[in-house]
């Protein structure tokens, strides 16, 4: 059994950004933030559009599984999480557990990464039990991944028409856990330009 596996939303319209901002910069978002998974994950499911070009970006086919959404369905960022849960629960992979990402965050570190599994390898051990929900925050903002163990992929792969996985943290909350972390990365999204600009995202973006 795969004890850890990345399930990469990209499949969002970035409303407020004003255009398709997983192609900025160079190297592009996307793909920024997955040169920082391939460290610590050998499976990665990245969901993305169902009308996507993704053949200019360097993705690593040993590690990554495309997951074509068609949001024409549902444009939900829950949809997108149902599509790659749905995909986990009918797979051979059988992970313990799956961290949520989102496309827009590349600047969470490798050693976060690592002390969130840790967590929730302790967590196990301390409980008897691995079901859980592992959040990190940074001086009390929650931010991502958000680890769920596999007993949620079924719940997961429900979600439709609402924000994210919130629902299914609220009602399993006696399970789910924060852990502080001293990583702002873990709360930095790129959702404007102006974000973007002064992160150094623009710099060699020429779309």
């Amino acid at each position: 059994m795969t004890k850890f596996c990345a399930l990469l939303l990209a499949a969002g319209d970035s409303t407020r950004f004003g255009k398709d901002k997983r192609f900025i910069g160079s190297p592009p978002l996307l793909e920024r933030t997955l040169n920082t998974l391939y460290t610590s994950y050998q499976r990665i499911f990245l969901v993305h559009k169902d009308t996507d070009n993704l053949s200019n970006l360097n993705i690593d086919p040993e590690k990554v599984t495309l997951l074509a959404h068609n949001k024409d369905t549902d444009k939900s960022l829950g949809a997108s999480i149902a599509c790659g849960a749905s995909h986990l629960l009918h797979s051979n992979l059988s992970p313990t557990f799956c961290a949520i990402y989102l496309a827009d965050m590349p600047f969470i570190s490798v050693s976060t990464i690592n002390r969130l599994h840790q967590h929730c390898l302790d967590s196990n051990t301390l409980t008897g039990s691995s079901k859980c929900i592992i959040r990190p925050a940074y001086q009390g903002v929650q931010g991502h991944p958000v680890i769920f163990s596999h007993h949620f992929l079924s719940e997961l792969s429900q979600l439709k028409a609402c924000e994210g996985a919130k629902q299914v943290i609220k009602n399993f909350h006696n399970q789910s856990q924060e852990l502080a972390v001293s990583d702002e990365g873990i709360a930095i999204d790129i959702d404007t330009p102006d974000i973007a600009a002064k992160l150094g995202l623009m710099q060699s973006d020429s779309a």
